[in-house]
């Protein structure tokens, strides 16, 4: 039971990390004269607000960019766009300045979104619960493992929603910015809700 849990939670945040990496983490080019500032706005604007939308496409990156961290979720009954959906409803931003020098670039958003931290830590006092029940211990692990997936989801939203400000870097390479060093890790955090 404790190695599962510890494997869940894992996951999630495994999940929360890969999927953001691969969805922001496209470059930004440059179209006719716009300026740096604008170029890097309306990219970041894009994303973010095919994020909040909940695009098909923006989960397929999600789920995609998961990965291996998807793999195993059989056995707990759990869906990842239905883990997606689940944990970005209500999601929320704001692009609050962009300041470029030279080829170094910064943007600050303010990101509202469920804190998947806090999640967790409803997932594990469920948890905690579950087995100080003599009559669910007494299920099959199958049966565990399924509610323990059921019990996760119910978490996800249940969790509260945390507004977080980051500050985003990105750097020039020819004619593109790209997310610079720190950038996943500075954006997971603002969507986990706390320090991963």
């Amino acid at each position: 039971m404790e190695t599962a849990r510890k494997s869940l939670t894992k996951w999630a945040l495994l999940v929360l990390t890969a999927a953001l990496a691969a969805t922001m983490l496209a470059g930004l080019t440059a179209c006719g004269g716009e300026s740096a500032e604008d170029v890097i706005r309306k990219g970041v604007t894009e994303e973010l607000e095919s994020i909040k939308n909940l695009d098909q496409a923006a989960l397929d990156e999600i789920m995609a960019g998961a990965g291996a961290a998807d793999a195993g979720l059989d056995e707990y009954g759990i869906d990842m766009e239905e883990f997606c959906r689940t944990w970005l409803t209500g999601f929320d931003y704001s692009v609050d300045n962009v300041t470029v020098d030279g080829e170094k670039a910064t943007v600050t958003v303010t990101i509202t979104c469920k804190s998947l931290m806090e999640g967790v830590n409803i997932f594990m006092d469920k948890v905690t619960a579950l087995t100080e029940d003599p009559e669910a211990m007494s299920q099959s692990m199958d049966e565990l493992n399924q509610q323990m997936g059921t019990m996760l989801m119910e978490a996800i939203g249940e969790a509260p929603a945390e507004t977080n400000t980051v500050d985003l870097p990105y750097v020039l390479n020819g004619n593109t910015w790209e997310p610079g060093a720190g950038f996943d890790t500075a954006l997971g955090q603002a969507f986990a809700g706390g320090a991963m």
